[in-house]
């Protein structure tokens, strides 16, 4: 990635494979010697986007007490990268992560050993924990120089670029998979689906209240107005149906009142055969007293 690209880097894009790969990472290493792990990130720039699609552990040390000491094995990375170039020569080195959701005192000084393999490295930290379920559990930095007021020599920072999870078509598929399999048997399917619909309902509401406030905020003044940001919630309304019309009233009342009746068809069905199994299990079928008769009747050898 070159100085260009980092100047046109609009968002990143996190494929779900590398945050599978940094929990399972974490949960491997992580003890009460060391608080966090960290990894290189592979992939790719196009148009404005990083794509985040693969990653791998490297070996990592630092003190606890004093995080100006820590041991980064380069030559890991080098043996690393190289294996993975005969598998693929797209995808490039393009950043670090980190296990921890926070940055730490020393991530800059690895931020420098990093810039060795690509002059604009990006940074991701990850929340493996999901402390946050309404929230992204990642982010994504990249070093950026700021001017100080008093002259004195520049200084780097970090600078938080948007970042999204993004999926290839067959990620999808795989996801979903996964998330099928992952339930708890104790709990039936229905109640799982609203257990999902309920966690849904929460994050719009979180996503709502963070809209009003910031509308709030611009109101009061304690905020500029940012035309973008305006322009979108105005697109997100207009895509809103008008519930004032009689025509939009009495489609969305009769498509409710269909997927109702449907819903007390399959559970009238599901009681009926329930009924049907448990009559069964009580009182055998007549064919099988018959059989059971005509065995008991045969001549004993």
């Amino acid at each position: 990635m070159s100085v260009q690209q980092a100047i046109d880097i609009k968002r990143v894009a996190v494929h779900p494979i590398v945050l599978l790969s940094i929990a399972d990472h974490h949960n491997r290493i992580v003890n009460n010697r060391t608080k966090r792990v960290i990894g290189i990130l592979l992939g790719d720039v196009y148009q404005g986007q990083v794509n985040v699609l693969q990653c791998f552990a490297i070996p990592f040390e630092e003190d606890i007490d004093n995080p100006n000491i820590f041991f980064v094995d380069t030559n890991f990375i080098d043996e690393m990268f190289k294996l993975h170039k005969k598998v693929t020569l797209k995808e490039k080195i393009i950043g670090w992560y980190s296990s921890l959701s926070t940055i730490s005192p020393n991530d800059l000084e690895i931020h420098k050993v990093i810039s060795k393999y690509n002059p604009t490295p990006i940074f991701l930290t990850t929340d493996v924990g999901a402390s946050d379920p309404h929230e992204i559990p990642t982010c994504a930095y990249i070093g950026t120089e700021r001017e100080r007021v008093d002259g004195l020599p520049l200084v780097t920072t970090f600078k938080t670029l948007p970042t999204v999870v993004d999926f290839l078509e067959v990620e999808e598929i795989g996801v979903e998979h996964l998330l099928r399999d992952i339930k708890d048997v104790d709990v039936s399917e229905i109640g799982t689906t609203l257990t999902n619909s309920m966690h849904g309902l929460a994050a719009l509401e979180h996503r709502l209240k963070a809209i009003s406030d910031y509308l709030n905020d611009v109101i009061e003044g304690k905020l500029p107005i940012e035309n973008e940001i305006i322009g979108v919630i105005q697109s997100i309304f207009n895509l809103l149906p008008n519930l004032t019309l009689k025509e939009t009233v009495d489609s969305l009342a009769t498509k409710a009142d269909d997927e109702t009746f449907m819903i007390f068809i399959s559970q009238l069905c599901r009681s009926v055969v329930s009924l049907h199994d448990l009559v069964n299990t009580r009182h055998p079928p007549l064919a099988e007293k018959e059989k059971a008769k005509e065995e008991a009747e045969k001549p004993k050898n």
